[in-house]
């Protein structure tokens, strides 16, 4: 199953107070659907245990099992290398972007971060 949802609101966090710290995005649907891609600090530290993604539920969520992230001005889109759930139910998620919510500069900086040393992982296209 492909998770597909709007984006009602989008979040990007680097939290330095935290233990250990961390970066994070965030993306929230209106019915409640929820992406959230996260990464230890320092990036390669030893609490670094890659790139943590999570789709609606703990049950759905699960290290560096990330193929593609493609990320352009309407929508995001992520490929699992396998799926998540206890069942394999999630294979991916597509995220779309209301014109009025589009990704801003400091949620694609965080979102580049996460992907730091797996750069080849992740696309950002950008239309003006």
């Amino acid at each position: 199953m492909i998770v597909q949802f709007e984006a009602s609101s989008l979040k990007s966090e680097s939290e330095d107070d935290n233990d250990p710290p961390f970066v994070y995005v965030f993306a929230l649907g209106l019915t409640g659907d929820y992406l959230s891609l996260a990464r230890a600090k320092p990036i390669g530290g030893p609490e670094d245990w890659g790139i943590h993604i999570e789709v609606n539920d703990q049950i759905y969520s699960g290290y560096d099992q990330i193929a593609r992230c493609e990320l352009t001005s309407t929508a995001m889109a992520i490929v699992l290398t396998k799926p998540l759930g206890r069942r394999a139910e999630i294979e991916g998620v597509n995220v779309r972007f209301t014109p009025k919510n589009p990704p801003n500069p400091h949620f694609i900086e965080h979102l580049r971060l996460i992907f730091t040393g797996k750069e080849q992982l992740l696309d950002v296209t950008l239309g003006t």
